[in-house]
């Protein structure tokens, strides 16, 4: 059989150390004033469960790193941005609906109304509320072309995550290409690039992200966080 052939173990190369020679650490100087306008945005100095989890995930730190040369505003609507991605992420990935597909589709479907309809009032449907505030601050000091790559980012990422429930929910392993191509989406890499661009307040044309370069460029960055995560 092939599988006595393969090996017991795999080690992954330390990634970091590979990275962390061509990109520089550094941290936005604006991290706790931006923390403390996200939580008062979203109301979360009242919850004290939501505190303590914001707590313990550093999210101020993350986005501190991740978007060193923001200004205050653009910081805080990262940061409120990493608030909604890793608790809708964590709802569908290790949550309640992990393998209720029915759920996570009801989910997109209000905020799809969300993207599709501005002046909508804003949901009932916690997860589709911050997305509401979240794109409510996009719209107001992002470019126009990383908005639309932000909304084009955010319907692969949520369409991922119904097939990704239902796959779960049949016990259903998809074929490996299948699943790269699902995975490059459910991570929210495309999501992440949209917020870089915004966060540095660019306008680039279409054609830029379009150039094969890019994108392969693009794939293995998104593939870079997606194997080892």
């Amino acid at each position: 059989m092939i599988y006595s052939s393969l090996p017991s173990q795999f080690c992954l190369p330390d990634l970091c150390a590979i990275t962390g020679r061509i990109c520089e650490l550094r941290v936005n100087p604006f991290q706790a004033e931006a923390d403390r306008e996200a939580r008062a945005c979203i109301g979360l100095y009242d919850d004290r469960k939501k505190s303590n989890f914001l707590n313990y995930g550093k999210f101020d730190l993350f986005a501190a790193l991740s978007f060193p040369d923001a200004d205050l505003k653009h910081l805080t609507t990262c940061l409120i941005f990493f608030f909604w991605a890793f608790s809708t992420d964590d709802l569908s990935d290790e949550g309640d609906l992990q393998s209720k597909p029915d759920a996570v589709q009801a989910g997109h479907d209000i905020s799809v109304r969300v993207v599709n309809h501005p002046n909508c009032p804003r949901p009932q449907y916690s997860y589709a509320a911050m997305f509401y505030d979240l794109l409510a601050r996009i719209r107001e000091t992002s470019t126009p072309g990383a908005h639309k790559r932000f909304i084009r980012a955010w319907e692969d990422w949520s369409s991922s995550q119904v097939t990704q429930s239902r796959n779960r929910s049949q016990d259903r392993i998809p074929p490996v290409d299948e699943f790269i191509k699902m995975r490059r989406a459910t991570i929210g890499g495309a999501l992440v690039e949209a917020m870089v661009e915004y966060a540095l307040d660019l306008d680039l044309p279409d054609d830029v992200f379009e150039n094969p370069v890019i994108r392969a460029m693009s794939d293995a960055t998104t593939d870079l966080m997606t194997w080892p995560n």
